[in-house]
């Protein structure tokens, strides 16, 4: 698999996260606009070459050139991997570092929102493919101080899961817009405003305003777009429902106007 990121700094070079079902990870780069690609990085989750897992790794850039890996991990402790590239990919470590991130062995997605500031699409679980949050760091991964549950659970229940988030960052940064797989039959798109995303005086998650996700349906492919709110609500006895309510012609950033940035697997 692989997947494009938007590089900052150099001219012409696109690194290109790749992952097999074996136990090692890298990256494919082009410096000729994709004309020709170089393999580099060998970076193991364990010691095990009989291991074999999807690690389904994601990267973005820091402010100073390095590219950070996030790793997903089957079988291994329930946590989230990761890695870090100090020449702008060429070069990995041989082993990926354990995290405290849990993961229950499920994708993960970064997308760098400039500087150092990252965010990352996951299910902090480490036993069930749900919740789906949105996580920001503003310091390259250290630390994690915005936590917003996005997608509490699934639409067919707590038994069921939300699978694979990708998507991409709108050019002012304004916009996180990503898909996702409900419970293998059902495509859900969203977009997260991130304007009021700000660094936090404390490492609290609450300590930093919450930005509000819309679900965008397309009925007639992609020609015009509907935004919908989902409204979660559970009742007394414990049965859980939800609704959707849909405001007719919204007006999409550019971006996301037939673009189909997706990765493919």
């Amino acid at each position: 698999m692989c997947r494009r990121y938007r590089r900052r700094r150099s001219r012409g070079t696109k690194p290109c996260a790749i992952y097999v079902s074996n136990p090692r990870n890298g990256v494919l780069i082009s410096n000729d606009g994709g004309k020709t690609w170089s393999e580099h990085g060998n970076v193991r989750l364990t010691t095990d070459d009989r291991y074999h897992g999807w690690a389904e790794n994601s990267i973005a850039e820091l402010t100073d050139g390095r590219i950070v890996m996030i790793l997903r991990g089957d079988r291994l402790g329930g946590v989230l991997y990761s890695a870090e590239s100090k020449d702008g990919g060429k070069t990995w470590p041989e082993f990926a570092t354990k995290t405290a991130i849990p993961n229950p062995g499920s994708k993960a997605t970064l997308d760098s929102l400039g500087g150092d500031t990252v965010a990352m699409l996951h299910n902090p679980n480490p036993k069930h493919r749900s919740p789906l949050a949105l996580w920001v760091s503003f310091d390259g991964l250290k630390t994690w101080p915005y936590q917003r549950v996005l997608v509490p659970e699934s639409s067919d229940g707590p038994k069921g899961t939300l699978n694979c988030p990708d998507g991409f960052v709108s050019q002012d940064q304004q916009w996180l817009h990503f898909a996702f797989d409900d419970n293998r039959h059902r495509a859900v798109h969203y977009s997260a405003k991130l304007s009021t995303l700000a660094p936090a005086r404390s490492a609290k998650p609450e300590a930093v305003k919450a930005v509000m996700p819309s679900a965008i349906l397309s009925d007639d492919e992609r020609k015009s777009w509907n935004r919908g709110l989902i409204h979660d609500r559970t009742e007394r006895s414990g049965v859980h429902s939800r609704r959707l309510s849909v405001t007719p012609k919204l007006a999409l950033p550019r971006e996301a106007r037939g673009a189909r940035p997706f990765a493919t697997h």
